[in-house]
C-alpha cells in the first residue's frame, strides 16, 4: 500500500494548546499581549539559580555599604559540635 501525504492548513477559532491532559497551574504559564507563554521549567530553574547566585555575590560584595542593611540581616548560627 502506498503512503499518501497531503498538506493541510487549519485555522483555529480560539487559542489552542495541545497538551497531555494535565491542568496547568498559574505558575506554569503567563499571559502577555494576548499570547499565552509556557515556562520551560528546567530552563527557568537554571536561569533563576544563576540570577540568585549573582544576587548573593553582589549582596556579599556590598555588605559594608549602608544600603545593604535595608535588606540584609545577619543571623548568628551556632555550631552544636
Amino acid at each position: 500500500m502506498e503512503k499518501v501525504f497531503r498538506k493541510v492548513r487549519y485555522k483555529t477559532l480560539s487559542p489552542l494548546h495541545i497538551g497531555d491532559g494535565n491542568i496547568l497551574s498559574n505558575l506554569e504559564y503567563f499571559l502577555y499581549n494576548g499570547k499565552i507563554y509556557l515556562y520551560k521549567s528546567e530552563d527557568l530553574q537554571r536561569f533563576l539559580t544563576r540570577q540568585f547566585e549573582d544576587f548573593i555575590n553582589y549582596a556579599l560584595s556590598t555588605m559594608n555599604h549602608p544600603a545593604s542593611s535595608d535588606f540584609l540581616e545577619p543571623i548568628v548560627i551556632q555550631n552544636k559540635y
